[in-house]
């Protein structure tokens, strides 16, 4: 957790450790996610751009697309259209703690809204923010060179729902919780949002939805067990 004050040159004090480490194993053997891994690719599309990282997503994506809710709080001002964001305390919630947007930067220091998330799901699942052999690469799990599927795919979480395949990514910093979910076979996309950083399980409700949207509801029943099965 950030605090406002804890970091000052962001994101070279945070690329930092990376540029002076070693590799956790070799390219290709394994797969580990990595928050920093997203906030040197946002420091390397500063370099390759001569942009801040996010005016080039504001020309090249947020315009174009007509993303008025999409930015960075940090120099869009969207408070007057910003829910604000809880965290539990004891039996009810208070205001989270402020978090400078800053430092998540490229791996989560982005507000948007459900329209925009929309928008952004259609321009990009249609081919038209990168190539379609691009949209196949990410919607198909990545594959370890001894053969094993990581479920990770270009920056998307590749599972399913009701055996339908899903393309999705959860997020959470102080204060909210988001999750995001595509079938491509379905050409139909959910996305929850909550004010409040405890709705950890947000994947289970958003999926629930996707099932009835797309007639294939998760049926719930009650269970009889036995009182020796629930003392195990």
């Amino acid at each position: 957790e950030f605090r406002m004050d804890d970091i000052k040159e962001v994101p070279e004090e945070m690329i930092a450790p990376i540029l002076g480490s070693t590799l956790k194993f070799p390219a290709g053997s394994g797969y580990s996610y990595s928050n920093l891994g997203y906030v040197l690719l946002g420091h390397i599309i500063e370099e390759a751009s001569s942009k801040s990282y996010e005016n080039y997503l504001r020309d090249e994506f947020f315009g174009p697309l007509k993303m008025s809710d999409t930015g960075f709080e940090y120099i869009t001002d969207f408070s007057s259209n910003m829910a604000k964001g809880h965290s539990p305390d004891r039996k009810t919630f208070k205001y989270a703690e402020p978090i400078n947007m800053e430092v998540p930067f490229a791996a989560g220091g982005m507000v948007s809204g459900l329209h925009d998330l929309a928008k952004w799901n259609k321009a990009v699942m249609g081919g038209k923010v990168i190539s379609q052999v691009n949209v196949d690469q990410l919607q198909t799990t990545h594959v370890l060179a001894n053969g094993k599927l990581t479920g990770y795919s270009q920056g998307w979480q590749i599972g399913n729902i009701q055996g339908v395949k899903t393309v999705k990514h959860d997020g959470i910093v102080n204060g909210f919780t988001a999750m995001a979910i595509y079938l491509p076979a379905e050409d139909l996309f959910v996305a929850a949002l909550s004010n409040c950083d405890e709705s950890r399980d947000i994947e289970i409700p958003t999926s629930k939805i996707a099932a009835v949207l797309m007639g294939k509801p998760f049926r719930s029943e009650p269970l009889s067990l036995s009182m020796e099965i629930l003392k195990k």
